[in-house]
């Protein structure tokens, strides 16, 4: 699949999910077209929850070479007949061509009047008469998305988007400020303040353009010289990466754009000479993630941190989430500090100078999540914590937020903090400590959330256990 077809799956991955249901005949079609292997239709079908059938045939089809076209080919093909995907696909396909002069491939397909099971009701149904190539891309406009089950907000306020005044389709319930329950959310192409000249051209093209980010780590050359560091981090050391990142929630509103944090996080910490965990990729992938799983598949990364006598980890969390907890797929919590952070303060020893000594290992979390407050009846009572204080060391905590604020992600490009820790990272880290590097995250995250359009002032504060100075990356020397 070329890369602007997978964005095109990428931006409408939860409607495609919900909407397309692998049935034998549809497996079995793509299967005579050569698109599906026999060991990948077994693959989908021993899943047992269709939403997760649909999550993982989605993700073999994006690594087909002709994935996208034979899928829509098959979504209308009469003995499947799963029309409301196809229709969502041929539109994007028809708008991508149209915005570069390319003549549109099959401009016109009538669709059947029948309605489609499929069809839920984000997607309305169209006129049989009316040509895909021909529908309208709906309102631009500013996207806050509201949690089910939160009140909307009282009051008679009126709120007037330059975009989208004069539009008398968009429901006034866009407008509604967020739950205390769900990330604010935006599309940045729907901007419309005026751009500053202090942000780099890759956030500044996020923030205009709804641009990705290319993830493009920089490394030293070889004529730079070697700079002291506490820790001994690859290519020198050994480092590992855990990448958690929930995209589905029971009762939550779907964390739209959240799959690319995945890539981004993803193809940093690996352009860093980390090791990506967990191993099991269909867990890792996967948009859903229960607290059972979550637990297992962290417990199976510290033990193997242990035994590989690692130098340095990462561990990189997103999902909804309060102040310092996360939300499992299944709706539990998860305590950062307790259940993450003190369960990863193990020690490593090692032979030093003739002597076995404890090895300074550096360890990194992520928290890509709103930090409000935690809701009376998830606050943990005082004999559920620890009865002895943990002894946290060499330990660095950064969140994408300030305590009791919402965190801001695009429903198009991610979230705002990862994309941003990312850039410093990928541009910086070769010749630059960490803290600097956090620093600057912090002003260029300020004035991101300032300029898409967020009123919120996004910042992201760190905590530091036990850390010492000065952390390089790229060390080719053992640590100081």
């Amino acid at each position: 699949m070329e890369r602007w077809q997978d964005l095109i799956i990428r931006r409408n991955l939860s409607f495609i999910i919900k909407n397309v249901k692998c049935t034998t005949t549809l497996l079995s079609k793509l299967e005579e077209r050569n698109v599906l292997s026999a060991e990948d239709v077994e693959t989908v079908d021993v899943i047992l929850k269709q939403i997760e059938k649909s999550d993982k045939l989605i993700r073999l089809l994006t690594q087909k070479l002709h994935g996208f076209e034979i899928f829509i080919a098959v979504l209308l093909d009469p003995d499947v007949k799963q029309y409301a995907p196809a229709k969502l696909l041929i539109e994007e396909r028809s708008r991508y061509y149209e915005e570069r002069g390319i003549a549109v491939p099959n401009p016109v397909i009538e669709f059947p009047d029948v309605p489609d099971a499929s069809v839920g009701s984000s997607f309305p149904m169209l006129p049989s008469s009316q040509p895909v190539a021909a529908l309208q891309a709906p309102p631009t406009r500013l996207a806050i998305e509201t949690s089910s089950g939160s009140p909307p907000n009282e009051g008679s306020a009126r709120f007037d988007h330059p975009l989208v005044t004069n539009q008398p389709n968009v429901p006034l319930a866009s407008f509604l400020m967020p739950s205390k329950r769900q990330e604010n959310t935006q599309t940045q192409s729907e901007s419309y303040h005026e751009m500053p000249s202090e942000l780099p051209k890759e956030l500044h093209d996020f923030v205009h353009k709804c641009t990705e980010l290319y993830v493009d780590v920089k490394w030293p050359e070889a004529t730079v010289p070697t700079r002291q560091c506490r820790y001994v981090l690859p290519p020198k050391g050994k480092g590992y990466a855990f990448i958690l990142n929930i995209i589905e929630i029971r009762g939550e509103k779907i964390r739209k754009g959240a799959d690319l944090d995945t890539t981004y996080m993803t193809n940093l910490w690996k352009g860093l000479g980390y090791d990506i965990f967990p191993k099991n990729e269909d867990f890792r992938e996967g948009r859903f993630k229960f607290e059972e799983d979550i637990r297992k598949e962290l417990n199976i990364f510290r033990e193997k941190c242990i035994e590989d006598k690692i130098d340095s980890f990462v561990i990189f969390i997103g999902s909804h989430g309060y102040n310092d907890v996360i939300l499992t797929s299944d709706n539990k919590t998860l305590d950062i500090y307790d259940d993450i952070i003190y369960q990863f303060q193990f020690g490593i020893s090692e032979r030093k100078n003739g002597k076995m000594v404890e090895k300074r290992v550096a360890r990194i979390f992520l928290n890509q999540s709103c930090q409000i407050d935690v809701p009376q009846d998830l606050v943990k009572s005082a004999n559920s914590c620890a009865s002895r204080t943990p002894n946290v060391t060499d330990t660095i905590y950064i969140k994408a937020q300030i305590p009791k604020f919402l965190a801001s992600r695009d429903i198009k490009c991610g979230s705002y903090f990862v994309i941003v820790l990312t850039y410093v990272l990928m541009t910086k880290a070769w010749n630059t400590q960490l803290l600097a590097m956090l620093e600057e995250v912090q002003a260029l995250l300020k004035t991101v959330s300032k300029y898409a359009g967020d009123d919120a002032c996004q910042l992201c504060p760190f905590v530091q256990m036990g850390f010492s100075h000065p952390l390089y990356f790229f060390t080719t020397e053992d640590g100081v």
